[in-house]
């Protein structure tokens, strides 16, 4: 079953482009080093961490799918009255 997600995944990622790709990377590798630095630990987002995200959102519209170790809401909330439309 494993075999088959990954085939099914790569084969969904050919459709994509390779922006769009590089910010899902992007968006997972700050989620790791959120992770990382809450080692054992409740999770502790920064105000750097918000801002990514806020960012990130304004320049990608599936930024939420990426999202893995937080609900969106929980990242950005705090900013949406500061966010530029």
């Amino acid at each position: 079953m494993s075999v088959f997600c990954v085939l099914l995944t790569t084969l969904r990622d050919c459709g994509r482009s390779r922006a769009t790709l590089q910010l899902e990377i992007l968006a997972l590798r700050q989620q790791l080093q959120i992770l990382e630095q809450s080692r054992g630990r409740r999770l502790r987002l920064t105000r750097f961490d918000r801002l990514f995200w806020v960012g990130l959102s304004q320049v990608w519209p599936q930024w939420r799918a990426a999202l893995v170790i937080v609900k969106p809401e929980t990242v950005i909330a705090p900013y949406s009255g500061h966010m530029p439309r």
